[in-house]
């Protein structure tokens, strides 16, 4: 038998081969009792053949007995093959409602789509297991879950926490992005690490520096603190001693100097003994860190001085208040028989102080005072005190302060200062007198420079000094 014929869009066609004349009136009657019951004809528009058509809940396969009963009985003559001793076939002048198997089949048939679509339905359920039915199901036969109530609880969501395990757990849990949180081993390992490097690193600066003490001279009792120096200039060996101190042992034994201090003193005034080629007298730097101790090394040199006949000193720094430092320190030395003068106490012109200290502030070289109406400057005041041929102690302490020698007034009266007194015993003294080579020009009694000397002018020292 053909179908297709029942999937035509306006219904079953009449004049095709499963209408045509029955072979036997017998034979329509009773196709026509089992397709249309006497119950199905007292109300033409309602429907012998029952329609699963899908509903929003789930429907349910044991459907009405007689209506199963009914479809089949439909299905099995609609399909029954034409040759057959019982083939179905109508006559175009059948006598019963052809409206109603016409309209019936056109809009309510099996094989017109559903009111409900299966589009609307995302998730479906699988069909039942056609093995314990006695029918197999059609596509209306599958059954849709339940939508979730909105007032029933998640699963899924987080319900809090209820016990101190629960707690627990969530705290132990290794936080996302990969990184955990040290345990103690972890960080007693990198606090050990970190206390090795500290160690390297100390062991580096004692590498670096190496504590000082005299090699040559064998004099005095140590110094109090330690003190260290680089292992480069270490390396140097100092130069022989050939000085002897006029210092008495009572203060050496003592240690009112001690034997750093006294080292100091003793290569000052063996520097001192040396002429320059120009006839200027040799000067010492002493550049003694902070809490050395230069403020009494110098006043032992002015002490060693002052009992080789020297009487006449002058002392240069950068505040008279420093003034009190100066007798301090000749006092703790047991000097005090040395006077120290304050220069800005003292009229200009004046010089009648014939020995002792004359104490000064680098400002005073470039005073002057025009009183009377005589020009009168301290630095030929202090000139006229030293008298020529001075051969005394000057003493630029904290010299770094006159870093400026040929730009400044203050820098250019240092350098006529030792200009005028070539044969006075120059000592300079500061932490940071060489910290930068281009400060150094005032230093013009090292003997570095000049004739005599490897370079010539200072410009050439300093050429060879920054381009190392």
């Amino acid at each position: 038998m053909d179908g297709e014929d029942y999937l035509h869009p306006e219904g079953p066609q009449l004049d095709s081969a499963p209408y045509r004349q029955p072979a036997s009136p017998d034979m329509h009657s009773m196709v026509e009792d089992q397709m249309y019951p006497c119950s199905s004809w007292g109300d033409p528009q309602q429907s012998a053949y029952t329609h699963y058509s899908m509903q929003s809940t789930n429907q349910q396969y044991n459907s009405n007995a007689v209506s199963i009963a009914r479809s089949e009985t439909y299905n099995a003559s609609l399909f029954h093959d034409a040759s057959e001793p019982t083939g179905l076939g109508f006559s175009r002048n059948i006598d019963f409602p052809q409206d109603f198997c016409i309209d019936d089949l056109s809009n309510t048939s099996l094989f017109s789509s559903p009111p409900d679509s299966l589009s609307e339905y995302a998730d479906t359920q699988s069909f039942l297991n056609s093995d314990s039915l006695a029918h197999v199901p059609t596509i209306w036969d599958v059954s849709t879950p339940a939508q979730q109530s909105q007032h029933e609880p998640n699963p899924s969501r987080f319900q809090g926490l209820s016990t101190l395990e629960e707690i627990a757990a969530i705290l132990h849990t290794p936080p996302l992005g990969g990184y955990q949180i040290p345990s103690t081993h972890q960080r007693h390992t990198e606090e050990e690490e970190d206390a090795d490097e500290e160690e390297a690193e100390e062991l580096g600066h004692a590498d670096t520096y190496a504590e000082y003490r005299p090699s040559k001279s064998t004099i005095g009792i140590s110094h109090p603190d330690i003190v260290v120096e680089t292992n480069t200039l270490s390396s140097v060996p100092p130069p022989d001693v050939t000085y002897t101190l006029a210092i008495p042992e009572t203060i050496i034994n003592r240690g009112l100097l001690s034997a750093l201090q006294l080292e100091a003193i003793i290569y000052a005034c063996q520097q001192h003994q040396v002429i320059l080629q120009k006839g200027q007298r040799a000067g010492f730097l002493i550049g003694d860190g902070a809490g050395v101790g230069k403020g009494r090394t110098v006043a032992g040199v002015i002490l060693e001085n002052y009992l080789k006949g020297r009487r006449k000193a002058l002392w240069f720094s950068v505040s008279n208040d420093l003034k009190y430092d100066a007798e301090r320190d000749l006092r703790d030395i047991e000097a005090p028989d040395i006077p120290v003068h304050a220069l800005n106490k003292i009229k200009y012109g004046d010089t009648t102080t014939s020995e002792g200290v004359l104490f000064a502030t680098y400002s005073a070289l470039i005073g002057e005072s025009q009183a009377g109406g005589q020009h009168r400057t301290r630095l030929k005041q202090i000139l006229d005190w030293c008298r020529p041929g001075f051969d005394g102690v000057i003493v630029f302490d904290e010299c770094h302060k006159a870093k400026n020698a040929t730009s400044t007034k203050m820098g250019k009266a240092v350098l006529d200062l030792q200009n005028k007194l070539p044969l006075a015993r120059v000592v300079y003294a500061s932490a940071t007198g060489a910290s930068e080579p281009k400060n150094m020009i005032y230093m013009s009694r090292l003997g570095i420079w000049g004739e005599g000397t490897p370079f010539r002018t200072f410009d050439e020292f300093l050429h060879a000094i920054e381009k190392r």
